[in-house]
């Protein structure tokens, strides 16, 4: 079962009262109270209208979303809790049994608030007299409602329902959510309300009761507490993301959509308080309340904390640690830019400067706050322009996003506000490194220009029909929009308008400073750019069968033991791709298994198997038609869709990036106790058992919804980020550059082979250069033509095959894709084994190697905010070990590596050896040494260590595990 929604503090708040208030009205409303009692004189519950008979399909589910949003809903008055209460106490006919989770709830909701007023008296900051009056009033009713129920209570409930002031003074375990404001703790039994169950309406009440909502300043106050609670967990996060980017752990496209998804949760919790802030003349004044609140319990007078939050006393360390936490500097920003905003400004420059290595250099609070300032509206200026001149920008942050709303409306949305407090706090996090992003972007993005550019080169005259001209035209528009990002079009613009308005240039305003000041707009740029490579990349492949054709070749020598190396390219796309992108029913292990798999990956019909007869027919093509390469990237491909587009749609929930990581092929797991993070790639067969189980638990989501528990949006976040950099590599992999070396394999192997193959005669030899991933299947088919094992004449074709490939893969042309993954940053390791340099040999040592599973990312680093470093010791339990083992081709490391080079041994064989490109470093060696002993002390057998690698006897892991 997928866990519940998102559930801020504030949120949990209000389902308590609304559980307590529907649970009243719905049972006495059961129970026959009068509605001309209520206050509003009537129960205004409108029937739901009937559905016309039984739909199917997409239709039913349309009927019941709307029969969802039809049912009726009532308002329950706070002044109509008490006679509800009464009322089901005095019931006779039968007596009414109070659920012992009404009786949790309602003394949680009291002990909540009471605590909170007292707290606030406590430091001076109470609130006027008809505010505390109204707070008092409230929990009273609510004390008097579970005063009135106690005797309808069970025993036990009914003992422990006892609260008075002098336990909330005495409580001096509360869990501190709040972080640094004592004020804010909230009730220690209500962190834990999220795996609480809360008292039901009856079952066949099928109206929505809503407690009427509290509105004032005291409940705005609260309601903020809680609000930046919830935000600055997600601040938290966040820059654990960035500082795990800074020290080379994650990727930038990855960190950049995460930290925009996180900043759109955020935005849900703060417009879920919208209404609580309606009669306080908006969240701002409850900001504001707060801040002076915080100041009165970090010791400043009243008369201090009022100049201060005025503006009329600077800030000092203190005061500026309490606006940054609740965001009030970030805020006074935007607002004074939104000051000075006219429908035709543009951004020209705003005065000042900034130096990212100051921070080393004691500052007041007053002069940190002028740097955060400065900051904020530097990159104003420059969104500006885009919002004003550039308005087919590729991608739009929620920072963007936010600013194109507060131009429209002439108001400063609060989401907006926490947008501007991360844009400082990634600042704050990277320091000197902010700039490398924009480094990382453009660098990367030139690469996937130059890619682009050599696809058109190669393909000036080549040309099929399978792949028309406005394919051709989509390929030269993401390459026109990659060099329109390069030579940056903001930047242009701001110089284009000063010079217009004999303004001269400062040698402050360069190229890029808009990405050099965001890593999370070159994160989106950069991302945006791989997508659309990636996808072009994979759809080139397709079109002219160039990667799954040679797949086929390469593996059928391979597995005749013709060839003297490996092909790292193909074999990293392999890894990468997967299985099912290029064998039907997993890798052939026979050249008959090899002709038709390979046909039908083609795309040829099954009777061409079937029949002979039929294989000098014109038309063999299948129904089904050919089996393309499976893409993948399920996270990333949502996030492209709906953060990209260009439509604005960034409402991310909880519920949508929770169903969107089930559907990923990789696991995360976080193992708390030992603070690390384990993630694997699932095989096929892992991915339906999970695709089945999320099934299920769709299909049970309807039934357990209230067991469900809150996300946490740290764990949230980092699952998105982790899962995000799994899928990095197989995004950023250059396909084109692939299909370029497949194609010129096939031009040698056709050279090599073509008299023969001629001179057997096979049917429908390739008449032009489109058709030449057909003489594969001519190779294989004349291989295996007369039995299972080939004649030595029918070896003779594989034979000129291998020798064409043998002499590309001492050129070094085949491995132009690995180093050009490599030059955009991305860390590979291989393993180093027998397999290679096996030409002639036999035996199923090497059989193992050569047709071992895909790709198997296993990486772990710390997971706590404060510590980032590598595990100092080996920290795998046995039962881990083989995931650690897999005799894999690849492996990717793309976090830190584990502090062990680890390799299998099974049956006595060495497998291979996992380890990084280049020589062991003495510090690997003692890592080693460590883990070797780590994992004897386990009491794993076989653990032997050599020059400084681990190796490890699968067995008797395995039989250690039993």
């Amino acid at each position: 079962m997928l866990p519940g929604p998102l559930v801020s503090v504030y949120q949990q708040y209000k389902k308590d009262t609304d559980s307590v208030a529907s649970w009243l009205a719905s049972t006495a409303r059961a129970w026959g109270y009068p509605a001309d009692l209520l206050s509003s004189g009537s129960w205004n519950a409108p029937s739901a209208p009937a559905r016309p008979g039984r739909l199917k399909g997409k239709e039913r589910k349309e009927a019941c979303k709307k029969e969802a949003a039809a049912k009726p809903k009532y308002i329950v008055a706070l002044v109509d809790f008490l006679p509800l209460a009464k009322f089901i106490a005095g019931s006779r006919r039968p007596p009414v049994s109070v659920p012992d989770s009404f009786s949790t709830t309602i003394d949680r909701l009291i002990k909540l608030r009471a605590d909170f007023a007292t707290r606030l008296a406590d430091h001076g900051a109470e609130p006027d007299a008809a505010a505390d009056a109204r707070h008092h009033y409230f929990v009273g009713v609510l004390t008097e409602v579970r005063d009135t129920l106690r005797p309808r209570m069970s025993s036990t409930a009914a003992g422990s329902a006892t609260f008075n002031d002098a336990e909330v003074r005495a409580d001096k375990s509360l869990t501190n959510r709040f972080a640094a404001l004592n004020l804010f703790e909230p009730s220690g039994n209500f962190p834990n309300a999220q795996s609480a169950d809360r008292p039901q309406p009856v079952a066949e009440d099928k109206t929505i009761y809503e407690a009427e909502p509290q509105t004032s300043l005291e409940d705005a106050i609260f309601a903020m507490s809680t609000l930046v609670d919830d935000l600055s967990d997600i601040r938290t996060v966040i820059k654990w993301v960035w500082h795990n980017y800074g020290a080379g752990n994650i990727d930038l496209a990855a960190a950049a959509v995460a930290t925009n998804a996180a900043i759109e949760l955020a935005r849900g919790l703060i417009e879920d308080l919208n209404p609580v802030f309606k009669d306080q003349e908006g969240v701002y004044q409850g900001l504001g309340a707060c801040f002076l609140v915080c100041c009165r319990v970090k010791g400043y007078s009243m008369e201090q904390s009022i100049r201060i939050t005025t503006g009329k006393d600077a800030y000092d360390n203190t005061s500026y640690g309490i606006a940054d936490n609740l965001c009030i500097t970030a805020y006074h920003a935007i607002s004074g830019y939104l000051g000075h905003m006219s429908p035709d400004h543009l951004g020209m420059m705003t005065e000042g400067s900034y130096d990212a290595d100051s921070y080393q250099l004691p500052k007041t609070g007053d002069q940190m706050a002028e740097d955060d300032h400065f900051l904020i509206e530097e990159f104003l200026d420059e969104l500006m322009v885009i919002i004003r001149v550039i308005p087919g920008y590729p991608v739009e942050d929620t920072f963007l996003r936010g600013l194109k709303e507060m131009d429209k409306t002439g108001e400063v949305p609060f989401y907006l506000v926490f947008a501007a407090q991360v844009f400082l706090d990634i600042h704050h996090t990277l320091r000197s490194k902010i700039e490398l992003g924009a480094a990382k972007m453009l660098h990367e993005t030139s690469i996937m220009c130059q890619e682009l550019q050599a696809y058109f080169e190669f393909h000036k005259k080549l040309k099929t029909d399978r792949w028309p001209e406005d394919k051709e035209q989509s390929i030269l528009y993401l390459s026109n929009d990659m060099r329109w990002i390069t030579k940056d079009p903001v930047h242009q613009q701001r110089v284009h308008v000063m010079k217009k308005n004999g303004v001269e240039v400062p040698p402050s305003v360069t190229p890029h400073h808009i990405l050099k000041r965001s890593p999370v707009l070159a994160g989106l740029l950069l991302f945006h750019f791989r997508f659309k490579t990636f996808k072009v990349g994979i759809a080139v492949a397709d079109a002219w069968g160039s990667i799954r054709s040679t797949m086929y070749l390469y593996h059928a020598l391979r597995t005749q033991k013709l060839l003297r190396g490996a092909w790292r390219d193909i074999e990293v796309a392999h890894s990468l791709l997967g299985d099912s992108s290029f064998f039907v029913g997993g890798p052939p292990r026979t050249l008959n298994d090899h002709v038709k798999k390979y046909f039908i990956q083609m795309g040829v019909t099954i009777s061409f198997f079937i029949n002979p007869k039929h294989r000098r027919q014109k038309n063999l093509a299948s129904r089904a038609g050919p089996r393309y390469i499976k893409e993948g990237l399920p996270v990333s491909t949502m996030f492209a869709q709906r953060d990209l587009g260009g439509a604005g749609k960034m409402d991310w929930t909880a519920e949508h990036i929770d169903t969107i990581l089930a559907r990923s092929e990789f696991e995360v797991e976080i193992l708390e106790q030992q603070e690390l993070f384990k993630v694997s790639q699932m095989g096929e067969e892992k991915k339906l058992r999970k695709k089945n189980a999320a099934a299920a638990a769709t299909a049970k989501k309807g039934e357990e919804t209230s067991k469900t528990l809150p996300i946490s949006s740290k764990r949230l976040v980092k699952s998105l980020v982790i899962v995000l950099e799994a899928e990095a590599m197989k995004m950023a992999f250059p396909y084109l550059t692939l299909h370029r070396s497949c194609w010129g394999v096939l031009r040698a192997v056709n050279s090599s082979c073509e008299k023969v193959l001629q001179k057997v005669g096979m049917p429908a030899y390739i008449e032009r250069e489109s058709q030449l991933p057909w003489v594969v299947g001519s190779l294989l088919m004349d291989a295996c033509g007369s039995g299972e094992r080939p004649t030595a004449r029918e070896l003779l074709t594989l034979q000129a095959a291998a020798a064409a490939l043998n002499g590309l893969l001492g050129t070094g042309d085949l491995t132009v894709a690995v180093e050009t993954l490599r030059k955009m940053g991305s860390r590979l390791w291989f393993e180093k084994g027998k397999e290679e340099g096996n030409e002639g040999k036999s035996g199923k040592e090497d059989e193992e190697s050569e047709t071992g599973s895909g790709i198997n990312i296993c990486f772990w680093f710390k997971a706590k905010e404060d510590t980032y470093q590598s595990a100092n010791s080996l920290r795998i339990p046995s039962r881990h070990a083989r995931a650690m083992q897999a005799p894999n081709r690849l492996t990717n490391l793309l976090m830190p590596a584990p502090p062990v080079i680890l390799c299998t041994v099974r049956e006595g064989r060495y497998l291979g050896q996992r380890a990084a490109v280049g020589d062991v470093r003495e510090q690997e060696a003692d890592e080693a040494a460590a883990g070797a002993n780590f994992l004897v002390a386990q009491g794993v057998e076989g653990v032997v260590l050599e020059d400084g690698v681990v190796f490890v006897d699968d067995e008797a892991a395995e039989a250690e595990d039993a």
